[in-house]
């Protein structure tokens, strides 16, 4: 008999009942194994790589949110496989080892395969099942060698000499799922409360009952979003491996192939479920959105970047910011670029007063004009929802008073002018299917992989471990907000998560009220976090216009949920421990690395960039990165 047609009677039992708290947002809906990939749930296509090696009696265990699953499978729009599927309730909170306990009487008394409903992997099913045939123990599981966050399998030849479960090291074979069980294994298991990972395989291991099948292959489980987006990006490339040719296959082509009615049925089937929103982040590469992103993936959106690329070259330390991206100037966005998108975060811009003073007019185009440009075009692209990333710095010379989101404009600088200009006009945009947030944001400071050295904590504190200086540019009178930069990134995500009604045409002061300081007073903190560093003036140091205390409290009351966790103390010394790991000195403190300022300038003397701000051909972003990387190796 061919071997693929062996398989058709053999059950495959799959466990789909666990509760995915590691991936968000997307398992408050769905269970993990309907999570979509390439528009299916994740669960067909460990369904489908065992439908192409010829089984088709399948098992399925529920649990956590079961009733999607058996809506798909056995609702009036139910899915067709050409296969045999049995959904058994096993309860939410049950255990693998209970689950699969649970099943015994639907599997019988013939041996049977095993996997989890979130693991994909190419596992030559026909040479797993033949050794276990061959070797008469009671298990045979999958060894692979992806990083070691998983069941430590110590192996004597083939046979598992013992089993620890989720060792903290790397190198070595773990349990990949892929099972093959004899019926006896039911007996391993004592109940609801057993996990199959401990007891059972650790005492299958000791009694000699134990073999692993080494797969030394593409094995991926999907237990946080990371882990999905990598697959999703495997499968938008057409570079699946688990999407594989079994031998059986091979060797006569009368056997289902991956063409075949049965698998493409699994294939071609697009179930309408809760689908991910798609995120547009304008400035995805600078200094906030290198935190926010990697904050809506693990949040479960689908994120797209869209920056200019001026700061790419300008890394502090590794990060996570790596979605697909648009690489084009805020000024050139169309209507085309932003359909398909739920929502977009608008942080791109000439991004603080200095940088605003550079060129006025530059910064009205850029920081108002672009920004209504970019909001009609969102509004006609059929985007509901438009997050501004405003500034406190609109409320500019006040008195020493606390402002609440009432309280009235007093811009001193071409930044704070553009801002507070696009506010009125954002809301003006706004109806049924458009729906805009302002976010006026306190001072921003903290570690983040594009670090501004330009920001008045993250300076102080530079200049303070690098000359023993909390060098004041300014009398310190003047009172500052301060927010970190990751309580900036759960406001974004909380503004972004809540229903629209609560956010729809709201301004909100995002900071803590208590989180207010005269710039005397924060370097006060600095010198108390280093008592070896001494506060002194810069010759030029004179008052401050910009002086506003702001009153936080309606985010925190309204979004409770996005309130901000940091303290100017602690912010403090995540950013000593960060300079002092990365070995941080004057000159890169002063440096384009992390001085926007310096950096535009230098574009504009090596000739990259127009007056207008504009790289000067297609590919100058990464010429100059190139001439940049020159220069370094000529000075070494």
């Amino acid at each position: 008999m061919q071997p693929g047609l062996q398989n058709e009677a053999m059950k495959v039992a799959i466990l789909a009942g666990g509760q995915g708290t590691r991936m968000g947002s997307l398992t408050k809906q769905i269970p993990k194994p309907m999570v979509d990939i390439g528009g299916r749930p994740i669960l067909c296509h460990v369904i489908k790589h065992y439908v192409d090696y010829g089984f088709r009696d399948f098992v399925i265990a529920l649990g956590h949110l079961g009733s999607c699953i058996r809506e798909y499978f056995e609702g009036p729009d139910a899915i067709e496989t050409g296969c045999r599927i049995q959904l058994v309730d096993t309860g939410s909170e049950t255990a693998t080892g209970g689950r699969i306990k649970r099943l015994a009487s639907a599997l019988g008394d013939e041996p049977f395969m095993l996997t989890w409903g979130d693991g994909l992997a190419d596992v030559d099913l026909d040479e797993l099942l033949a050794f276990h045939r061959t070797h008469g123990r009671l298990a045979t599981v999958t060894a692979v060698q992806p990083p070691s966050r998983f069941g430590h399998l110590h192996l004597q030849d083939e046979r598992v000499v013992s089993f620890a479960e989720k060792p903290q090291r790397g190198g070595v074979w773990i349990n990949g799922a892929f099972f093959v069980l004899e019926p006896e294994v039911f007996d391993y298991i004592a109940d609801d409360s057993t996990p199959f990972e401990r007891q059972p395989m650790e005492r299958l291991a000791a009694d000699q009952q134990l073999m692993a099948y080494r797969h030394p292959g593409f094995w991926q489980c999907m237990d946080t979003v990371s882990e999905w987006e990598g697959l999703k990006r495997l499968w938008s490339l057409g570079q699946a491996p688990w999407v594989t040719t079994p031998s059986s296959v091979r060797q006569d082509d009368a056997l289902l192939t991956t063409t075949s009615p049965a698998s493409n049925a699994l294939a071609a089937k697009r179930r309408v479920l809760p689908r991910q929103e798609r995120v547009l982040v304008t400035g995805h590469d600078g200094y906030v959105g290198h935190i926010l992103v990697p904050m809506l993936l693990e949040a479960g959106y689908d994120v797209c970047g869209l920056d200019s690329l001026l700061y790419k070259d300008c890394l502090f330390c590794p990060t996570q910011c790596e979605v697909p991206n648009i690489q084009k100037d805020i000024r050139d966005v169309t209507v085309g670029d932003l359909r398909g998108f739920d929502a977009v975060i608008h942080l791109a811009g000439l991004s603080n007063d200095p940088l605003g003073d550079l060129d006025s007019q530059l910064t009205f185009q850029i920081n108002y004009q672009a920004t209504i440009d970019l909001a009609v075009a969102a509004k006609a692209a059929g985007v509901n929802r438009f997050l501004q990333a405003s500034t406190c710095s609109i409320y500019g010379a006040s008195d020493d008073n606390w402002l609440t989101e009432s309280s009235a404009f007093h811009p001193v600088t071409p930044y704070g002018v553009a801002k507070a200009r696009v506010e009125p006009e954002l809301l003006e945009l706004a109806d049924d299917q458009f729906s805009p947030t302002l976010l006026r944001f306190a001072t921003a400071y903290g570690v983040s992989p594009r670090l501004r050295g330009d920001l008045v904590v993250n300076n102080l504190v530079g200049y303070a471990m690098t000359t023993g200086k909390i060098l004041l540019k300014s009398d310190g009178q003047a009172w500052r907000p301060l927010v970190h930069v990751e309580d900036m990134s759960r406001a974004l995500l909380a503004t972004l998560q809540a229903p629209r009604q609560r956010v729809h045409c709201e301004a909100y002061n995002v900071g803590s009220t208590s989180e207010n300081y005269s710039v005397r007073q924060i370097a006060e903190q600095i010198g108390m976090a280093l008592p070896e560093a001494k506060i002194a003036f810069a010759d030029n140091a004179e008052s401050d216009r910009r002086n506003y205390r702001v009153n936080c409290d309606k985010f925190a009351r309204v979004l409770p949920e996005g309130r901000p966790r940091w303290s100017l103390q602690r912010g403090i010394q995540e950013l000593i421990a960060a300079y002092r790991e990365t070995g941080l000195t004057l000159q890169m403190l002063e440096s384009t690395q992390v001085q926007r300022l310096a950096k535009i300038r230098s574009l504009l003397d090596v000739g990259a960039l127009s007056p207008k701000l504009r790289w000067k051909t297609a590919h100058n972003s990464q010429l100059y990165v190139d001439r940049v990387a020159l220069r370094t190796q000529r000075a070494a």
